[in-house]
């Protein structure tokens, strides 16, 4: 009885190592601002946040699905692209945190996406990024662009 145990516990365990999620982390700069008054006046060139970018990939263990989160001190916002990864010419889905406390649940669209290397793999040590959003933060017309350094978690 005790063996029938032991190897249905040991059938249970998984065959290979489990992946965990690669994420690239650093700051990033604001490199541009576009839209309206409730834009540019939320947001300027050269402000700054931290960056966390988890890139889709079951090489990387990530899963179908990529995110990027911008994080300042005052705010935060999440943009989810479900079932692809980040480029140019596609929406994304965003929800964050207003300076105001305010919860943020808005689409956009990713107007730029630029990435070197342009395909990561299970060894990129390191990822430079420029992304431009449509309605960021959830702002109506509000384009808003980023450039940042990040490396691996």
């Amino acid at each position: 009885m005790k063996r029938i145990v032991v190897a249905a516990l040991l059938a249970m365990l998984p065959l290979g190592p489990a992946l965990a999620d690669t994420v690239y982390v650093g700051n990033a700069f604001v490199s541009f601002v576009g839209g309206g008054s409730q834009c540019t006046s939320t947001f300027q060139v050269n402000d700054s946040g931290r960056v966390m970018y988890r890139p889709r990939g079951a090489a990387l263990g990530n899963g179908g699905d990529s995110y990027l989160a911008y994080v300042t001190s005052r705010s935060s916002m999440v943009m989810a692209v479900l079932n692809n990864d980040y480029q140019a010419s596609i929406n994304y889905a965003g929800s964050g945190v207003s300076s105001r406390a305010g919860l943020i649940s808005k689409a956009g669209a990713i107007t730029v996406w630029q990435q070197t290397p342009a395909v990561i793999g299970s060894g990129t040590a390191s990822v430079t990024i420029k992304g431009r959003f449509a309605n960021f933060f959830g702002i109506k017309d509000c384009f808003v662009e980023l450039r940042g350094n990040l490396i691996v978690r």
